[in-house]
């Protein structure tokens, strides 16, 4: 898989991925395909000299030889402490020179959730992310101890997260919906008809101001 695509080629429309985005979550139930919409959005949102990688089918467990004690190094690299163990991302945002034989501290994480939907027609009957993201503290704020910040996304809402002083999980920016709720039914939601809704664009030039802040000033 090329990850230096130039921009032209990782743009992803509103309307496409919103309608990709149903028809995985519709026919396969499963996060990992979701892959297929979130990547293309969050290359639209690096910056110079920053790439993503997907790290979710990294994860390394079991008895170790010496060869795989590399792969546990890599991976201890490229994920967020907890204890005595790691979280590992499933998207991570790093510096060009990245590879997978090379690994960099990501510079910002990214957590992705099959969202709680149930897709009837044109109405969905959706669970707000921010209505059951509390059960992942612990992994959100291991990775906010690692980068300052954590998005965090199910593709219909996604939230930009860090901790205040006292440890606890703040937004570090407003979150974005691309939902809007039915009148009737606060979990009934309609997707927006406009074609370029403008919470569709506040999702990469947030990020961007997320990667323009931590992104070191000088040579990796």
């Amino acid at each position: 898989m090329d990850f230096e695509k130039n921009r032209e080629e990782r743009d992803i429309s509103f309307e496409e991925y919103y309608n990709m985005l149903i028809e995985i979550v519709r026919d396969t139930s499963h996060e990992a395909y979701m892959m297929e919409v979130i990547l293309p959005l969050l290359r639209m949102c690096c910056v110079d000299d920053i790439k993503v990688v997907p790290v979710f089918d990294d994860r390394a467990v079991g008895r170790k030889t010496n060869k795989e004690r590399k792969v546990l190094d890599r991976m201890k690299t490229i994920s967020a402490p907890n204890g005595s163990s790691y979280v590992v991302p499933d998207y991570i945002f790093v510096p060009k020179d990245y590879s997978y034989d090379n690994p960099k501290k990501p510079i910002l994480m990214v957590e992705t959730k099959l969202p709680n939907i149930v897709i009837k027609d044109d109405s969905l009957l959706y669970v707000d992310l921010n209505d059951s993201i509390r059960k992942y503290d612990s992994q959100i704020k291991a990775e906010i101890n690692a980068c300052k910040y954590v998005v965090v996304t199910d593709g219909f809402t996604w939230l930009f997260l860090t901790k205040d002083k006292n440890g606890e999980i703040i937004k570090a920016y407003r979150s974005v919906s691309l939902l809007r709720k039915g009148k009737r039914n606060r979990k009934i939601y309609e997707v927006s008809k406009k074609v370029n809704p403008p919470e569709w664009e506040k999702i990469p030039k947030t990020i961007k101001s997320l990667l323009e802040e931590l992104k070191p000033s000088k040579n990796y």
